[in-house]
């Protein structure tokens, strides 16, 4: 606000405070989550994007609306510290001063895409508390995942559909691409590439360091000149942005977190033309199936098949890249992308029987029928 200068941050007299988030609407927001840092563990709070809704008029009427994209991280305080995610939009009424910023009215609320998604608190709470089998199946390899949120829409029809539908709210992401020069031989899919790795996480001994696993890492497949595109999205957990002193979502690399060499490589078997890039990827809208495996197995195909054979024949409209090929993309649930304050330090894959098909697989859509 006022060219960036916002000055001290004040709260005028006659203040207000709407938030599911709270049940006093007089507190002063800022000292609730001092309050709830003291509560939960690991409380962290990013500020993903920003907008001006409203510019002052001629004075007198000199507020604004100022409208705040955030994400909320924290371990809630049990003995196995299930992680809790949740996103929303923070809407401020607001008057500015060369030195001083006055908060007038202040309103949030959780992340609703669509008038099926929920917004209550406790929908969108408890699944997250309760206990994950794979994290206690394999009990000490690493804390609960903080999940990318999502939202089903489907789950109340009476004859289950073999595809589940999701409404995804706007998240943080480290991108980062390869071109697969000899296809799925090499499985390079597989894995995460070491160009999105910015430290090395101290996991034992002494000077043992803490980290948020976030999850899950998706993966899409397409083409360009050279071969296949591989791509990968990793969500960046809402401890990242405030770390040290806070950060910008800026190109990884231009001021980044990582430094300023060359990622280009040519090799044999794969190509690295651009270095990784933290991106806030839009509200989005998908479908997936159930799959056992890895995203460059033959089943892929016949899997990616059936799921655009039925939510055609729902009505779905599917999104298509340039070339006109619908959007597909896997989802690698058996990984664990794990943050420092550094960045991506390590990511953990944790076995599972393909049988029980605990990846997934997806299509974008339009968010809507036809």
């Amino acid at each position: 606000l006022n060219d960036g200068a916002a000055g001290e941050l004040s709260f005028a007299p006659s203040f207000s405070y709407d938030s599911p988030l709270s049940l006093d609407s007089s507190s002063n927001p800022l000292e609730r989550v001092a309050t709830a840092n003291k509560f939960f563990r690991s409380l962290s709070v990013s500020i993903l994007d920003g907008e001006v809704v409203r510019s002052p008029s001629s004075p007198p009427s000199d507020i604004s609306t100022v409208d705040l994209r955030w994400s909320v991280g924290f371990n809630w305080p049990t003995f196995w510290s299930p992680r809790v995610s949740l996103s929303g939009v923070s809407r401020l009424k607001v008057s500015s001063s060369p030195t001083t910023t006055t908060v007038h009215e202040w309103t949030d609320r959780l992340s609703k895409i669509s008038d099926d998604s929920s917004s209550s608190l406790l929908a969108r709470v408890v699944p997250q508390l309760l206990p994950r089998f794979w994290d206690a199946y394999h009990v000490g390899m690493a804390p609960s995942s903080e999940l990318r949120e999502r939202h089903e829409l489907n789950h109340s029809s009476f004859f289950p559909k073999p595809y589940k539908v999701y409404e995804v709210p706007a998240t943080l992401a480290l991108k980062a691409s390869i071109t697969d020069k000899v296809g799925r031989s090499a499985r390079l899919a597989s894995v995460v590439p070491d160009v999105m790795f910015s430290n090395i996480i101290k996991t034992v001994g002494p000077s043992m360091e803490e980290y948020v696993p976030a999850g899950p890492i998706q993966i899409s497949i397409g083409k360009d000149e050279d071969g296949d595109k591989i791509e990968w999205s990793v969500p960046v957990p809402s401890s990242f942005l405030p770390a040290e002193g806070g950060r910008e979502i800026v190109p990884v690399g231009d001021g980044g977190f990582l430094d300023d060499d060359d990622y280009s490589y040519d090799s044999d078997v794969y190509v690295v033309k651009d270095r990784p890039s933290l991106a806030l990827e839009g509200k989005r809208m998908y479908a997936t199936v159930k799959f056992g495996g890895s995203a460059q197995d033959a089943g892929i195909g016949a899997a990616r098949k059936k799921l655009y054979d039925a939510v055609v024949q729902d009505g779905y409209e599917v999104e298509t890249d340039e070339s006109g090929r619908p959007r597909f993309f896997f989802l690698q649930n058996n990984a664990k992308a794990c943050w420092t304050s550094k960045g991506l330090g390590m990511v953990l894959y944790e076995w599972r029987p393909d049988f029980l098909r605990t990846n997934e697989v997806g299509v974008e859509l339009l968010n809507r029928k036809l």
